[in-house]
C-alpha cells in the first residue's frame, strides 16, 4: 500500500491541533486542501480516522493508534531531511595559500585553526616564505591566493587591502 508523506504528515499535524484552519496555516495550505487529504488518507487506509461536528475534531480509537506510532516516525523523517540539507550546504573545497613566516604564523595560522572548526570540510595548504617568495608562488600558480605585506604591482595579480 503506497501512501502519500504529506497526506501522513497532515494526519499528525491535525491530530495535535485539533482544528483544520490551524492545520492549513502551519501547512501553508488551503483548508480544503487539509480536508482533502485527510478523506483521502482515510479512503486510502479504509478507516474513519477522526470524528467531526462543526466546531470540533476528533481522533477515533484507530486515528490515535496511528498518531501514536507515526509520531516518532514523522519527527525522525523531518530531522534526517534536515540533516541532509545541512549537510549539502556545508562548506567544503581546499584551498591553497601563502604568507609571509611572520604574518601566517601569527595571524593566519590562528584564524584558519578557528575557521577549520566551523568548517571542518574546507581543507587548508599552508605555504610560509619570504614575500617574493609568496608573490612568485602566486604568479606560478602554485597558491590560489596569498596574503602579503608588501603590495607589489603586477598586471596579473589583484590586490585587496584588507587591513
Amino acid at each position: 500500500m503506497a501512501i502519500n508523506l504529506n497526506y501522513l504528515k497532515t494526519f499528525k499535524i491535525l491530530s495535535e491541533n485539533r482544528h483544520f484552519s490551524q492545520t492549513a496555516r502551519e501547512l501553508n495550505i488551503a483548508q480544503p486542501a487539509v480536508s482533502r487529504q485527510i478523506k483521502e488518507l482515510e479512503k486510502q487506509l479504509g478507516v474513519t480516522l477522526f470524528l467531526r461536528d462543526n466546531k470540533r475534531v476528533e481522533l477515533t480509537p484507530i486515528g490515535g493508534l496511528l498518531s501514536e506510532h507515526l509520531a516518532p516516525l514523522v519527527s525522525g523523517l523531518d530531522n534526517c531531511l534536515s540533516e541532509i540539507s545541512n549537510y549539502n550546504q556545508k562548506m567544503s573545497g581546499e584551498i591553497n595559500i601563502a604568507a609571509p613566516k611572520e604574518l601566517g604564523e601569527l595571524v593566519l595560522v590562528p584564524f584558519l585553526k578557528k575557521f577549520k572548526a566551523e568548517h571542518p570540510f574546507v581543507r587548508f595548504h599552508l605555504s610560509l616564505g619570504s614575500t617574493s617568495e609568496v608573490n612568485q608562488m602566486i604568479l606560478e600558480g602554485k597558491i590560489d591566493c596569498a596574503i602579503t605585506l608588501d603590495l607589489t604591482d603586477h598586471e596579473n595579480l589583484n590586490f585587496y587591502k584588507l587591513m
